[in-house]
């Protein structure tokens, strides 16, 4: 089976400036601002995620698995809620990830990828140079190298990432 693990950050900045309660974030404000009423339609997990940032205009870091399961559609609609609330109903229709907030980014990763509280984005690396190599070239030989290096931190049950 295949999977593709992509992140993508999500960094919409605002509009407008207002004054922030003292202890409050920006992002805390937009996260538990009450919404009478939201439709939300997306074919993936990332789609959706990205729907709620760009309408709710929020940062957003995302950790994905491009698996089959994470690329089902979904439609979902709420009546006086909070962003807040629809991210986390919108994870848990996805199931197996999570999120927080540090600072002015809402993070969200897969559950599977934690081990020790590290990901295999988090690994280091001896060394990777590139040189006089086409793009695709670089990137197979880095995926292999991480591949081969974090195989220990990635539960059995979830694929890695495959070339051919």
């Amino acid at each position: 089976m295949r999977s593709l693990v992509v992140v993508l950050l999500i960094s919409i900045f605002p509009l407008s400036s207002s004054a922030a309660p003292i202890g409050s974030s920006d992002l805390e404000m937009k996260l538990h601002t009450p919404v009478s009423e939201y439709v939300l339609s997306a074919n993936t997990l990332l789609e959706a995620l990205s729907n709620i940032a760009a309408q709710f205009n929020l940062r957003m870091g995302v950790e994905w698995i491009g698996d089959v399961q994470h690329r089902r559609t979904i439609q979902l609609s709420f009546k006086d809620v909070t962003p807040e609330q629809i991210i986390g109903e919108v994870l848990r229709s996805y199931a197996g990830y999570q999120y927080s907030v540090q600072g002015e980014m809402l993070h969200v990763w897969p559950q599977a990828f934690l081990a020790g509280n590290q990901t295999f984005l988090d690994q280091p690396l001896k060394s990777f140079e590139v040189r006089d190599e086409y793009v695709m070239g670089a990137n197979l030989r880095l995926m292999e190298l991480l591949r081969n290096q974090t195989r220990s931190l990635l539960p059995q049950d979830i694929p890695t990432c495959e070339g051919s």
